[in-house]
């Protein structure tokens, strides 16, 4: 789904799939999405914590799992203006990502996870969070197949 060409029609597919899901993960505001789409950060509110892959425990398993290049990581307080892509590398030291899973909160680490729809048991969480959120933007921009990005608060996305 990420990093791949999606047609339209299987974005249809996707997004009928999320509407047919019994309790959605994310909470839309639509008025506040038309306002801020591609225009600013808006705040998502979402149950994703309800969710059992979304546990630090099967997070940290997925991180092992997935090859070391789609699981960057960092340590300690990172310049806001450093540039994100080569503050993986250089804020990294000798430390390995199992230090980083270990210690998270202690190493102030941070640990990026890119392309879990590549890992079988995530990708229909991902594609189901994906056709939600198409769900929602289609209105605005039909079978748009972009990237999208979400962070937590209070960090916001390049």
């Amino acid at each position: 789904m990420l990093g791949r060409f999606v047609s339209g029609e299987q974005v249809n597919d996707i997004v009928a799939q999320a509407r047919r899901a019994a309790t959605p993960w994310l909470e839309l505001d639509d008025q506040e999405l038309r306002a801020a789409y591609n225009t600013r950060p808006f705040l998502v509110r979402h149950r994703l914590a309800e969710h059992p892959l979304f546990t630090f425990d099967a997070l940290a398993a997925l991180c092992r799992r997935l090859p070391a290049k789609q699981v960057p990581y960092r340590f300690g307080v990172v310049p806001d203006d450093a540039d994100f892509d080569s503050s993986l590398q250089r804020f990294r030291g000798e430390l390995t990502l199992e230090d980083a899973l270990s210690h998270l909160e202690a190493r102030q680490a941070y640990v990026a996870v890119y392309n879990a729809e590549t890992d079988p048991e995530y990708r229909p969480v991902i594609e189901g969070l994906l056709g939600e959120l198409a769900g929602h933007t289609e209105p605005i921009e039909p079978a748009s197949t972009g990237t999208r990005r979400i962070s937590s608060s209070p960090r916001a996305t390049p």
